[in-house]
């Protein structure tokens, strides 16, 4: 199927990559190539194994096949049809084109998705009497994605499948939960040392927490999830095997140091023991029912505190919000001495309301595109 090692390309939140960047490092697949939301590397078939089951900032590990220039959606389709596609998929397998377009005459993701199928398909019917794969829009075992940039198309084959973010913990799915890559960005960005506890006390389903507890005890976000490339033709089944079978033997048996977690509403408490359950770590983590403006860490280790305070997205709401910034982080002064805090919203002002409480400036912030909208991670150290 390939001549291995390949080129790869791992898109992520815009804001992450160069923490994605230094997980490849941590992996050997390095030297690695920055762009803006992805970062690309080389790797062979067992790093491709190991990068799914271990990045955890990454969204999906593509692998182009195909470049080429194209003007309209009669060239994107030629340009498809010189793809030998029975080198990479057999007629019986299902398939699935996701696209992106931007900058260019085509303009339609969905129809271009649509050519690309159409050329693919009329491809098998030529070759084998009328035969053609099938579409299976929701789990297909060949997920195909177009991207096009102006006119320049490029066609990989997804070897993820399913989102990385998607690690296939969540019994029940919130609405707007804080998606599981970005939270685990927002770890590295805030620097967060799994030998020393952490605290997350707007909890919601549990991510920041769950995502933390995972990296304290060695746990890959893949572990338990399915890939696309294990439907890939050539596949050596026994390599993701004997990965998560090294990982599990690697796994620590218990936390190096806490991890607390909080929130104010029951519902939503039992909505996180239910989220670490299912996550595998409920043995460690405790959600407990607690107003953040309450909190009491005077007697741990200084650690780090990362939360994703409810924000709102009108100005009045956000008004609403200025006194409980203002008296989290005037708590937070006289319980959590030492503690560093990251702080993660889209508002400015609430940030200014949180600093102006606590009683000193942000050291650091980092902006990261957390679907659609541009949040930021405010960084304070707490004199001790």
């Amino acid at each position: 199927m390939f001549q291995w090692p390949v080129e790869c390309y791992a898109p992520c939140a815009i804001g992450l990559e160069r923490f994605l960047a230094a997980e490849l490092d941590a992996l050997d697949l390095g030297p690695c190539s920055i762009s803006r939301g992805g970062v690309g590397f080389r790797a062979d078939e067992e790093g491709l194994c190991r990068a799914n089951l271990w990045l955890r900032t990454a969204v999906r590990i593509l692998v182009p096949i195909h470049r080429a220039k194209i003007t309209d959606t009669d060239s994107l389709y030629e340009a498809t049809r010189q793809v030998n596609w029975s080198a990479y998929m057999r007629v019986e397998q299902t398939l699935a084109v996701d696209a992106s377009v931007r900058d260019g005459a085509i303009t339609h993701s969905q129809f271009a998705s649509r050519r690309v199928k159409d050329a693919i398909c009329d491809q098998f019917r030529e070759r084998t009497g009328g035969k053609r794969p099938s579409v299976d829009p929701d789990d297909p075992m060949i997920p195909i994605y177009l991207r096009i940039v102006g006119e320049e198309m490029t066609l990989s084959l997804d070897s993820s499948g399913q989102s990385l973010h998607k690690r296939g913990y969540r019994p029940i799915q919130p609405k707007a939960p804080l998606n599981e890559a970005v939270a685990a960005g927002l770890l590295m960005a805030a620097g967060v040392d799994s030998s020393k506890p952490f605290c997350d006390p707007f909890c919601g389903s549990g991510t920041l927490a769950i995502e933390a507890a995972h990296r304290a005890i060695r746990r890959p976000p893949g572990l338990n999830r399915k890939f696309a490339f294990q439907s890939w033709m050539g596949h050596r089944r026994e390599l993701i095997s004997a990965l998560r079978e090294r990982a599990r033997r690697q796994m620590l048996a218990e936390l190096p140091a806490s991890v607390l977690l909080s929130e104010r509403r029951e519902e939503v408490v039992d909505l996180a023991g239910q989220t670490v359950q299912a996550a595998g770590v409920g043995r460690f983590l405790e959600p407990k029912c607690l107003d953040a403006r309450e909190i009491d860490l005077s007697g741990l280790e200084p650690g780090c505190l990362v939360t994703n305070p409810p924000y709102g997205e009108r100005l009045s709401n956000k008004r609403g919000l200025m006194p409980l910034y203002h008296q989290f982080g005037k708590r937070l002064a006289q319980v959590a001495k030492g503690w560093k805090v990251g702080i993660h919203g889209t508002s400015g002002g609430l940030a200014g309301a949180f600093a102006r409480g606590l009683g000193c400036r942000s050291i650091e912030n980092h902006a990261i595109l957390n679907g659609r909208s541009v949040c930021t991670l405010w960084l304070f150290q707490i004199p001790l």
